[in-house]
């Protein structure tokens, strides 16, 4: 549409000036030249003579006849200034497209992640394309549509990189395209009338039979609306340090883990084993002093980083 947009542009700025020259930054007279020494691209014609635009390449219509002197499929010569400029408005760049199946997850949890990508070449002549994380050479796949590639598991925030060397107009050029996975440490919250202390190898427990809630993302808020009828601890279990939780929107006390007056204990614990059991985290541990019995209400409590 580009091609056809500009093409319709310089037939209506021939047919607005006539028989005076044509202008674009200053006035040219096109010169009609026979068709039979021009072997064009685009219209164009880089061997021999420098510049040409086929008339039916612009539009066909017999109202061309004559005009500076032309007849009906003959070409008029542009001025080096002009070549360039029609040219730069009939040239359209590669293009590509780069995403992931899956852009975000949990920390230590290993995932094979899939590559999605699309490399059309347009213009440009594209002399490499590689995609790193060992995926590697990808330039076969330069037009070719839609195409997938899957990446070794990966347990870690990891960027992804699409590679393209091309040449443009004779010009080298090289443009990266990223898209990164980003892996959050998982956070908890919630009440358990069992448990007491957090261990580093406790990652299994608190996911089943602790009453907790995981959380996986950016986020480092949470909330927890406790309704409580058997007395339990109130727990929350993150990536951050803070002194700030409130129950029903009043500020509560924080004091170091076994501080005797303290509402909520706080300690941290680092070396806490994920998921996969190798891959750690330094986690945050926030308890209450006493268990908590809402007595049939709810009441919210709201962890603020």
């Amino acid at each position: 549409m580009k091609k056809i947009f500009t093409i319709v542009l310089l037939w209506l700025a021939i047919l607005g000036f006539s028989q005076t020259p044509i202008e674009f930054n200053r006035p040219v007279k096109f010169t009609a030249v026979n068709e039979s020494e021009v072997n064009g691209v685009y219209g164009f014609t880089p061997a021999g003579v420098m510049g040409w635009i086929k008339k039916s390449d612009l539009l066909v219509h017999n109202d061309l006849t004559g005009l500076q002197g032309g007849t009906v499929g003959q070409m008029y010569h542009l001025s080096q200034a002009q070549y360039d400029w029609v040219k730069a408005q009939l040239y359209t760049n590669h293009s590509a497209t780069f995403t992931l199946a899956t852009a975000s997850g949990e920390r230590g949890v290993n995932l094979t992640n899939t590559v999605n990508y699309n490399i059309a070449s347009n213009d440009d002549i594209i002399t490499g394309a590689t995609i790193n994380q060992s995926i590697g050479n990808v330039l076969p796949n330069v037009n070719t549509g839609n195409k997938t590639a899957t990446a070794p598991s990966t347990a870690e925030t990891t960027t992804y990189t699409l590679a393209i060397n091309y040449t443009r107009n004779g010009v080298a050029g090289n443009q990266n395209r990223n898209a990164t996975y980003t892996a959050y440490n998982p956070q908890w919250y919630g009440s358990s009338a069992t448990k007491s202390d957090v261990l580093t190898t406790d990652y299994s427990s608190l996911n089943v039979g602790a009453g907790f809630t995981k959380y996986v993302g950016s986020a480092t808020a949470m909330t927890f609306n406790a309704n409580i009828s058997t007395p339990a601890y109130v727990w929350f279990i993150s990536t951050v340090n803070t002194n700030k939780i409130t129950a029903s929107g009043f500020d509560t006390t924080i004091g170091n883990w076994g501080d005797a007056s303290a509402f909520f204990w706080k300690k941290a614990l680092p070396g806490f084993v994920l998921a996969n059991g190798t891959t750690t985290a330094t986690l945050y541990l926030y308890r209450t002093r006493v268990m908590q019995n809402t007595g049939g209400s709810t009441i919210p409590f709201v962890f603020n980083p």
